[in-house]
C-alpha cells in the first residue's frame, strides 16, 4: 500500500495583508538580486527567475490586494504586420574591436516614448515573440503566424528549462532561446572581405539567446514598477495605480 502524506495540521492562524507585502517584498529583493547576477555575467538559472515572476504576478499580487489596480511597465511594444521574425523585449549590441561579434542583450533602458503602462492581465497576454510560419531552421511553426504572450513565455520557461526540464522541447521554447537575428549585421574582415551575420555566421558570431536576455528585460519592466520602502521597520512597496 502506497504511502500517504499526512494533512498538515492547521495552526488556526491566518496570514494577514502585512504578511503578503513582506512576501512580495521578498520577491521583489531575490528579483533584483538574480537580475545583478546576470548584468555581470553570472550564469543565472532562467527557470527560478520566471517561477519567481509567476508567483509574484500570480499569487503574491493578489494576497497583497493590489493585482487589479496596479500597472505594469512594457519596454516592448510590437508592430502590427511585420513578417519578421521578432523578439520584441531584446536588442543587439556591436563588438567591431578584435573578431566582429553581435550580442544578444535585454532592453534595460528603453526608449521613453515606447514604454507604457499596462494593466497585469494586459500586460501578461501582450504578444513579445513572434515571426512568420516557418523560420530559417525550415521549422514549421503550425501556423500562418508564430505568437507567444509574456504568460506563456514565462510559463515555457518554467516548464521546459534547469533541472526538472521536459524531455520533448517544443517550437515555442526553440523560438524563445534562439539567437536569431533580424538584423543584417555587415563588416570587413581582415582579408579585405565585408562579412555579415546572416552568410558567414562563424566569422561573425551572435553570441547570446533570446531567451536569457527576454527574462532580463522582463525582470527590470517588474523592478521598473515597483519601489520597496522601509517604514518604521515594516516592508511597503509602491506602485503605479489605474486611475478611476
Amino acid at each position: 500500500m502506497a504511502n500517504r502524506r499526512k494533512p498538515r495540521e492547521k495552526s488556526g492562524l491566518n496570514r494577514n495583508q502585512s504578511h503578503a507585502v513582506n512576501a512580495l517584498a521578498s520577491t521583489l529583493i531575490e528579483l533584483k538580486h538574480y537580475a545583478e547576477l546576470f548584468d555581470t555575467n553570472t550564469i543565472v538559472n532562467a527557470r527560478t527567475t520566471a517561477m519567481l515572476l509567476l508567483r509574484l504576478l500570480d499569487d503574491e499580487l493578489t494576497q497583497c490586494g493590489i493585482r487589479r489596480e496596479c500597472l505594469i511597465h512594457s519596454f516592448g511594444r510590437s508592430i502590427a504586420g511585420n513578417l519578421s521574425p521578432c523578439h520584441w523585449l531584446t536588442s543587439h549590441k556591436l563588438f567591431l574591436d578584435g573578431k566582429p561579434r553581435s550580442q544578444i542583450v535585454p532592453i534595460l533602458e528603453p526608449i521613453p516614448e515606447l514604454v507604457a503602462a499596462l494593466p497585469i492581465e494586459e500586460w501578461m497576454n501582450e504578444i513579445i515573440i513572434e515571426g512568420p510560419k516557418n523560420d530559417d531552421n525550415g521549422l514549421d511553426l503550425g501556423s500562418d503566424r508564430f505568437q507567444l504572450s509574456r504568460r506563456r513565455f514565462l510559463r515555457v520557461v518554467r516548464d521546459e528549462t534547469g533541472a526538472h526540464f521536459e524531455r520533448s522541447v517544443s517550437l515555442e521554447h526553440l523560438m524563445s532561446f534562439s539567437n536569431h537575428s533580424i538584423l543584417d549585421f555587415a563588416t570587413d574582415a581582415q582579408d579585405g572581405r565585408e562579412i555579415n551575420t546572416r552568410e558567414h555566421p562563424k566569422e561573425f558570431p551572435t553570441i547570446g539567446d533570446h531567451g536569457n536576455a527576454t527574462i532580463r528585460t522582463i525582470a527590470q519592466e517588474i523592478l521598473t514598477s515597483f519601489r520597496l520602502r522601509n517604514k518604521n521597520g515594516a516592508a511597503e512597496v509602491d506602485y503605479f495605480k489605474i486611475a478611476n
